[in-house]
């Protein structure tokens, strides 16, 4: 334990010594809206008198070393430059407001400081409004769907949920919604995502240079932030779409001291679908899903605060039939289910001059069930005549401590140092069974619940040793208390950065990162009947490093170009074997699973235009993806099936007035790889002709390309009570039906020479679909 707890001493140690050379006076404080005092995150300070610059945090807080007659530079993406300026009599605390895109006094926008990528493309830090405002499916804004038009991103199947990065599966992503680790990210299938636009204050997308404060995961984080409510007044938007409705308030319960958000958001299929599912086939058919997120902040004092959040949401996709006999009634109902609960308590406070800590205890619940359920029950007297169910579950479940802290220690040394203490419960493939009618009776449930405590500790360092010259230095450490202690599993990480010029700047990283569980599957499509492993006896963890360098390269004001060049190899990735027949009750599960590696590399370009009534990227990704295990493809590599070579993504958003704009998206994706019998032969049984397949190669044929245009057009009206908004949408544009799944044919004969031959079928699922939403915003 001493060598876990090292990291920390250290920060301390350095922390008490920085004090007694540190004689600059202290600048510290929040940067917030002007208009509703929410906090922004990553915000830029810069000192004009020395020219060195720090960033606000996750929180908004801040704090610089500057000579007591102080002048600085304070910016954000999408905001008006801010320029203060006075005399220091001791240290400061202050709270500064920024205006939303507006020139004015003492106002100086910097082009290049709007660009959405840094450190070649590793960082993206995307803005909530440019998210809300590309096309999504059925009119529905999507942070997820921003993200897989990013370079490196590959998208699964259309109407799955999955997405590779840089050459990784679906399970090494990590989602944080405040910092917290979400499971299932994924209503519909993969169309919409579980989190509400209105909700969400920042978006970053780490795909490379992953900081030390950032594990559990191998190929990406997904960080997002919410709001913490407007503390002026009262604010809410309605929007109504041909899929789902949805509402969000947020405003001050005491001005200035407590203020709140809340969202909730809900589909209408399922009012639809029953009685059409009942007039065709006498069932209700339904599927909805639903969600909610509340958040609260109150202010205790000016250094101290106290935040509360929650989010609650699930899918459900159900049939239902009814049937009513002379004395009984018979009902029976199949049922998909999936959903998250989170749950945080945060506490912000800042010590002495210029740390600031933030403590979290966290909740995090992820299930999934899918299973039959039939019962009869007579008329007179009710009484249950026969019962019979089938569910299978996958549960996961954290609870979680946090502790981090942010030390400015001088203009151009950051620190960051914290841990983070997880128990996990892990259920993979549960169920209950009963069978029970008037003379028996049987009930079982089997499954087995795995329990794993998780502790890591990071130590972080930002340092600028001159103005053009930037070092990321840390370290992480994880262990595990599965089957007793694991010693410390050690992560490095190192980012530089040289700016050459104000245009151009390069940078290079390498970073290792460890994953205590594994998301298995029998398909790839990226679905929630996946199942969550975590380490055990003869599971070992996930293992990858990764080198990348990079360059950003302004072209001209608001023109901003960046490449990366990346290389990452695995260790220790799961595939079920096989041979085995998996079922919901696997005794060992080690017994039925293969350890492989896998290889990945590419290259990434991304033109991006941040100015001007045309805004909008074109990127690009050339990559290559492999996979080696033994016992699959007799040992030999082959491709993974995210290994999509070719990626191009273009979105852009033309503002014809301040009231009308209309938006566009276009991806093109080489296809996803499969695995067919391209050997086969025929048997006669019984006088029937019945085919048997003989697998070889795995991942052997490639489907065709992916490719699709997303267009809408979105007109705003003030009115007297607030802002009406109109939003028209078409999905798939010009009709290309991508592929979803490859199948073969029924037998035919070769008109020639009369052999017996098989043709495949690549199916489809989404032909072109128009979307309408109305909102108003108050």
């Amino acid at each position: 334990m001493k060598q876990i707890f090292s990291l920390l001493l250290l920060f301390f140690l350095f922390y008490q010594s920085i004090g007694t050379f540190a004689q600059q006076t202290n600048l510290a404080g929040y940067i917030v809206d002007a208009s509703t005092n929410e906090k922004m995150i990553g915000a830029t300070i810069q000192d004009l008198n020395t020219l060195r610059g720090v960033a606000s945090n996750e929180y908004g807080f801040f704090s610089i070393k500057t000579q007591a007659d102080y002048k600085c530079r304070i910016s954000f993406v999408g905001y008006a430059s801010k320029i203060i300026e006075g005399t220091l009599t001791g240290d400061t605390l202050l709270t500064i407001g920024l205006v939303k895109g507006l020139e004015i006094a003492e106002v100086d926008i910097t082009a290049d400081k709007k660009r959405t990528f840094e450190d070649g493309l590793s960082t993206m830090k995307l803005n909530p409004e440019m998210m809300k405002n590309l096309p999504a499916l059925f009119g529905e804004s999507d942070v997820l769907k921003a993200i897989q038009l990013q370079p490196g991103t590959q998208p699964g199947r259309e109407g799955t949920s999955g997405f590779s990065v840089r050459g990784g599966s679906n399970d090494q992503n990590l989602f944080l919604l405040d910092g917290i680790p979400v499971y299932n990210v994924n209503h519909l299938f993969g169309f919409f995502s579980v989190f509400s636009p209105y909700a969400i204050n920042s978006a970053t997308y780490i795909k490379g240079a992953m900081p030390a404060r950032y594990g559990g995961r191998l190929s990406s984080v997904i960080d997002l932030r919410l709001k913490e409510g407007n503390n002026e007044k009262l604010h809410g938007q309605i929007t109504a779409g041909i899929i789902a409705s949805s509402i969000a308030l947020d405003g001050p319960i005491i001005k200035d001291k407590l203020s709140f958000i809340v969202t909730a958001r809900r589909t209408y299929l399922d009012v639809f679908s029953r009685p059409i599912g009942y007039i065709v086939s006498e069932q209700q058919i339904g599927y909805y899903f639903q969600d909610f997120t509340f958040k609260t902040n109150y202010v205790l004092n000016k250094k101290n605060k106290l935040l509360l959040s929650f989010y609650g949401g699930n899918d459900e996709a159900f049939i239902k039939y009814r049937d009513k006999y002379d004395d009984s009634i018979y009902k029976s109902k199949y049922s998909l289910g999936w959903g998250n609960k989170i749950a945080a308590l945060r506490w912000n406070s800042i010590w002495g001059k210029s740390l600031f800590s933030n403590t979290t205890l966290y909740y995090s619940n992820y299930k999934y069930n899918n299973g039959t359920h039939e019962e009869e029950h007579s008329i007179k007297p009710d009484s249950l005549i026969q019962e019979h169910k089938l569910m299978f579950y996958n549960n996961v479940s954290d609870f979680g401590l946090k502790w981090d802290l942010d030390y400015y220690a001088l203009s151009n040394l950051h620190l960051r140092a914290g841990f983070d203490a997880i128990v996990h419960n892990y259920t993979p493939g549960a169920s209950d069974f009963i069978d029970f009618n008037v003379s028996s009776e049987l009930r079982s449930t089997q499954g087995k619940q795995f329990k794993n405590i998780e502790f890591s500790a990071y130590a972080e360092a930002d340092y600028t040793p001159i103005s053009k010259l930037n070092f990321n230095l840390g370290l992480r450490s994880t262990s595990s208390f599965m089957s007793g202690y694991s010693s410390p599993m050690l992560q490095p990480r190192l980012l530089a950065r040289y700016q050459v010029n104000h245009r151009l700047s390069f940078s290079t990283s390498y970073d290792v990162n460890v994953q205590n569980v594994h998301l298995v599957s029998n398909s790839n499509y990226g679905a929630p009947t996946d199942l969550w492993l975590p380490i055990m006896n003869g599971i070992p963890p996930q293992y990858s490093w990764q080198f990348t360098v990079g360059a950003n390269y302004q072209v001209a004001q608001g023109i901003n170009m960046g490449i990366d060049v990346y290389k990452k190899e695995f260790s220790n990735l799961l595939e079920f074997n096989p041979t085995e027949i998996i079922d919901h009750n696997v005794s060992n599960w080690s017994e039925v699973i293969l350890i492989g590696i896998g290889e990945a590399k590419g290259l990434e370009l991304m033109l991006e235009k941040s100015t001007g009534n045309l805004t909008g990227w074109i990127a690009y990704t050339l990559s290559k993806s492999d996979r080696k295990f033994n016992g699959i493809n007799n040992g030999d590599v082959f491709p993974f099936s995210h290994d999509r070579r070719h990626n191009i993504s273009v979105a852009s958003t033309y503002k014809i007035n301040k009231n009308k704009e209309i938006t566009a998206s276009w991806v093109y994706t080489s296809g996803y790889n499969i695995t067919l019998n391209y050997n086969w032969y025929v048997i006669n049984i019984n006088g029937y002709s019945q085919i048997v397949e003989n697998y070889t190669e795995r991942n052997n044929y490639r489907t065709p390309a992916y490719h699709r245009l997303d267009l809408s057009y979105r007109s705003s009206k003030q009115k007297k009570r607030g802002v009406r908004t109109w939003t028209f949408g078409v999905y798939n544009a010009y009709n290309h039906i991508n592929p979803f799944a490859v199948y073969p044919n029924m037998l035919d004969k070769n008109e020639t020479n009369g052999e017996t031959i098989k043709t495949l079928t690549v199916g489809g699922l989404f032909p072109i679909i128009p979307s309408v939403s109305y909102g108003f915003a108050f």
